[in-house]
């Protein structure tokens, strides 16, 4: 069997901001040959061959899409429906018409791999966590990230100085629809004999993203109660908050050092702080300080200096959890003088992502080069906004 469609679609998640670039030993074809057939892999790549300038979304109605795979309209709905319960495409609600759903072709982060929460077995936890160093290396290649950091709540003063997206309250605000859904990182590790001492349901989405879990089943729907309820066991397993970096979250991760990819990365970087949006790094007073060492252990990126009690500010990505638990109330967050600007929405922050890229000429492949430039993602972003294409 020729691997030639699924090479084709590597090279489109490669296209992607988020990248799946080719590390040279096969692994990423791997991957995808685990989770697609060759029929399902076309589906994608013809409904993924105007993404990421251009969305367009694949829908059954589409005389286009059903001539390119010589399907009837029948046949193409039933398929895209077959690709969205696997985890293969993004399903969208259609408020003009329910029964017309929308589907998009998603990358492999956030995406591919979050959504095989149906088919994460040994076999594929095995070739993700093989290729996690290529994924990573390209997270750190440009300075915009996919999430950030929010601390955990009462561990910063509650004073007029806080900006509105660095309090968990204001990001679990005014949304109509919540979901939570197992964590896909630490599914992969328990496929590989790992244990994690938090919740296994731990994956908040909000509104439009939400949709998706819940209609595919792999989350269910949740009130802003139950919410508040898990951001009380994430705090007590000493989890980190990591909401999507747009100004209106799509929802947020609760991350462990022992599972999350994310934190994985960071840890792995001598100056994690760097390469991370957030607001506030910890701070010890030595003359409260009793060196009882609970925050050493609370600590998942190491900031803490065990034969000093100091914070090493490159390695402290201000989640707050070293705060909470100090039974001296020795610790403090405090601003660490960095500021940001976020995207009001999900496709204008891949956008930046993409200029960053094309700047950093972190595409491998010579095609993807020639065909994404800043003058095209400048075109695009254009017609995202006057055509309201896409993700909200």
């Amino acid at each position: 069997m020729s691997d030639s469609i699924y090479h084709r679609l590597q090279k489109r998640l490669e296209s992607y901001p988020q990248g799946f670039p080719d590390s040279g030993n096969g692994i990423e074809v791997k991957i995808i040959k685990k989770l697609f057939t060759e029929e399902q892999a076309e589906i994608f790549c013809e409904i993924a061959s105007t993404f990421p300038l251009r969305p367009t979304p694949g829908k059954p109605t589409s005389k286009k899409l059903q001539k390119k795979l010589n399907m009837t309209q029948e046949e193409l709905a039933e398929k895209l429906e077959s690709m969205a319960q696997q985890g293969l495409l993004f399903r969208q609600r259609n408020k003009g018409n329910p029964n017309d759903p929308l589907y998009y072709p998603p990358p492999f982060v956030v995406g591919l791999y979050e959504f095989s929460l149906k088919t994460m077995d040994r076999e594929l936890a095995t070739y993700v966590n093989e290729a996690f160093e290529g994924v990573a290396q390209w997270w750190n290649k440009i300075p915009t990230k996919q999430l950030r950091v929010v601390p955990i709540e009462n561990s910063i003063k509650q004073d007029k100085g806080i900006w509105p997206y660095d309090k968990i309250e204001e990001v679990i605000k005014g949304h109509d629809l919540i979901s939570v859904a197992d964590c896909i990182c630490m599914k992969e590790k328990q496929m590989l004999g790992q244990d994690c001492k938090a919740s296994l349901e731990r994956c908040i989405s909000f509104d439009w993203f939400a949709e998706h879990y819940i209609d595919t089943g792999m989350g269910r729907q949740i009130t802003e109660k139950e919410l508040r309820e898990i951001l009380v066991m994430a705090e007590k397993n000493g989890l980190v908050i990591s909401p999507s970096n747009i100004t209106k979250s799509i929802g947020f991760c609760l991350c462990c050092d022992c599972c999350c990819s994310w934190l994985r990365v960071l840890s792995l970087d001598p100056k994690p702080a760097m390469q991370v949006t957030a607001s506030y790094r910890a701070e010890i007073d030595q003359e409260i300080c009793t060196q009882c060492g609970v925050c050493l252990k609370r600590c998942n990126m190491k900031a803490i200096k065990q034969d000093c009690f100091t914070v090493d500010v490159d390695r402290c990505i201000g989640c707050g959890l070293c705060v909470t638990t100090c039974p001296t109330n020795a610790i403090q967050m405090k601003k660490n003088g960095r500021t940001f600007h976020m995207e009001k929405s999900a496709t204008l922050l891949f956008y930046k992502m993409h200029e960053e890229h094309v700047k950093a000429k972190s595409f491998g492949d010579d095609k993807i080069k020639n065909t994404i430039t800043l003058s095209r993602i400048k075109m695009a972003k254009t017609f995202y906004r006057t055509k309201k294409l896409f993700i909200k």
